[in-house]
């Protein structure tokens, strides 16, 4: 048999930017201490999820593995 790979993609708009989840750490660019941050499952589906963060000040992204 063979299986078919169904890639998903979540979309963070600045419509919904306002509830997502917010947590005290530092932004490398701007030394802000506050980040928004979604889950996102970017590796296999037996790998822990990455954790996408964007300042709340600058709105640099970073992730953690």
């Amino acid at each position: 048999t063979t299986r078919k790979r169904i890639d998903r993609e979540i979309v963070v708009t600045e419509s919904i930017e306002g509830t997502l989840p917010t947590v005290k750490i530092i932004c490398e660019k701007c030394k802000n201490h506050e980040a928004t941050w979604v889950l996102r499952q970017t590796r296999a589906a037996d790998e822990p999820a990455t954790r996408i963060y964007q300042c709340t000040k600058c709105k640099h992204k970073w992730r953690e593995y």
